[in-house]
């Protein structure tokens, strides 16, 4: 692979297969803490709907709560993603993982459709 500086990079199999495989993952545990925190199975949504009980403010305040919960482990997700396959590969590997990350996407919409009719 040639870069437009002209330093030549080459990049193992080993490398490739390790970007597709963290953005895989990466994409399966955000899926699982978005699950985890927004269905109405776990605690936290129905601690939400509890406090709709009381009043609006602790609605509001429980609710941007949970909303700046949910984006925490994302973040750190890809933020360790996004600095592992730069080391591994540079933007290849940036690419490869995003990729990776989009396969775990057609998973979740058919659970989220096929539940949501049932």
């Amino acid at each position: 692979m040639e870069f437009m500086r002209g330093h030549h990079y080459t990049v193992g199999y080993g490398r490739v297969f390790g970007c597709i495989m963290l953005g895989l993952w990466s994409g399966f545990f955000i899926g699982l803490q978005t699950e985890w925190l927004t269905s109405s199975q776990f605690g936290s949504s129905k601690e939400l709907a509890r406090a709709c009980n009381f009043d609006a403010a602790t609605n509001v305040i429980k609710g941007l709560a949970l909303g700046y919960l949910t984006s925490v482990l994302p973040m750190i997700f890809l933020v360790v993603t996004l600095c592992v396959t730069l080391y591994w590969a540079e933007v290849y590997g940036v690419a490869l993982a995003a990729l990776g990350m989009l396969g775990c996407l057609p998973v979740y919409l058919t659970i989220l459709f096929f539940s949501s009719t049932i």
